[in-house]
């Protein structure tokens, strides 16, 4: 079994510097770095892109709280209101998911960005941010799991652990060494040009059975009909990227009367700019886009 060591705190004078805090905040700095040049790469206006990573990060972080409160620990609500409000008490993933991604959607649709290209290129940079956040999970071992004496389970946890058990699991370095699968799988098969909208497919439809199976090894969620409030948001998950990868390919569908299923070669894996104009809708263009964001600031000011 792995063994489990305290990180941290450590202190640059009165102020404690917490391992989770530090990695989430590499997270976002590297999350931020890798859309960009992801963005550009796919010929996303660079000043508007990072405009909208500014929406998605404020919809990410209050959603993530307002989430984990709600359905995680609604007592705290019913016990103060203003708990809501207390967004460094508690995050939720899903919630930062959520709320992330309407603010981007709404960015995206203000300013006619290409809708799918924009998404893509945020959710190719999520994975390798995310593999950082779960790191930052581990070290701080905030989602335990059931007892186990599985080889990848943790002894000398923070938590008790029952007779007959050698430790328990560590939710979060579970989740991480998924993400870290996910990273390579998201990096080779985007190595060629796939139909636009295949990046948040493949996270959709490989996180959401691997994400309901870990929360039901939890042992301090809170439970509604039997299930936890992230195997739901799993199913509706899963939904959601059997509908995108469902209307994406349907999109474009003079390639996808092309796609050989017996060598999985060409079809819908391949986009074409009618697709990616499709995807944005009026205005997808990125010069466009630009004309656009620069005529609604002016008009702001008038």
């Amino acid at each position: 079994m792995i063994p489990y060591h305290q990180i941290g705190p450590w202190h640059l004078g009165p102020l404690p510097i917490y391992p989770f805090g530090l990695l989430v905040g590499t997270a976002i700095l590297l999350g931020t770095y890798i859309a960009q040049r992801r963005a550009e790469h796919m010929g996303i206006h660079p000043k508007l892109y990072s405009e909208a990573l500014i929406w998605l990060f404020i919809g990410g972080f209050v959603t993530a709280h307002i989430v984990s409160v709600v359905f995680y620990f609604p007592e705290r609500v019913r016990d103060n209101p203003l708990e809501l409000l207390m967004f460094w008490r508690g995050i939720s993933s899903f919630g930062g998911f959520i709320g992330g991604a309407v603010g981007l959607i709404l960015y995206i649709k203000k300013y006619h960005l290409p809708m799918w290209t924009t998404l893509d290129a945020t959710a190719y940079a999520l994975v390798p941010a995310w593999i950082l956040g779960r790191m930052g999970c581990t070290v701080a071992f905030d989602h335990p799991g059931k007892p186990t004496n599985f080889f990848l389970g943790f002894s000398n946890p923070p938590y008790p652990v029952p007779a007959g058990y050698h430790g328990i699991y560590n939710l979060g370095f579970l989740e991480m060494l998924f993400t870290v699968v996910l990273a390579i799988t998201v990096y080779f098969t985007t190595r060629k040009k796939r139909f636009d909208g295949f990046i948040l497919a493949l996270i959709a439809l490989s996180y959401a059975p691997v994400r309901f199976m870990l929360d039901s090894l939890r042992i301090v969620d809170a439970k509604y009909l039997g299930l936890t409030p992230g195997q739901y948001f799993s199913i509706l998950l899963f939904a959601l990227g059997i509908w995108i990868a469902y209307t994406r390919m349907k999109a474009a569908p003079e390639a996808f009367e092309h796609f050989d299923f017996k060598t999985g070669k060409g079809g819908y894996l391949v986009a074409s700019s009618t697709s990616t104009s499709a995807a944005g809708g009026k205005g997808s263009k990125h010069n466009q886009s630009s004309s656009k964001h620069s005529q609604s600031k002016k008009k702001h000011k008038k």
